[in-house]
């Protein structure tokens, strides 16, 4: 029985190497996205809002809404 956590902790500390890092950006938004960036995004989010226009928005090409399992 002290197997099984200490066999757990050893897979959730070795899990992070099997997943590789992401390099590039998918959409408008760089990864390294500093403050001001953020900043930025939120107010081009903002203007969309206001202008009832989704078409503004700072959002990948490829992007899907969904809700309660409905595109």
């Amino acid at each position: 029985m002290v197997r099984k956590p200490a066999l757990t902790v050893g897979l959730v500390l070795t899990g992070g190497a099997l997943v590789a890092p992401v390099d590039a950006s998918t959409g408008p938004i760089p990864i390294k996205c500093d403050r001001a960036c953020l900043e930025g995004v939120i107010n081009q989010y903002l203007q969309a809002l206001v202008a009832h226009d989704p078409s503004r928005l700072p959002l990948s090409a490829d992007v899907r809404y969904s809700e309660n399992a409905q595109v």
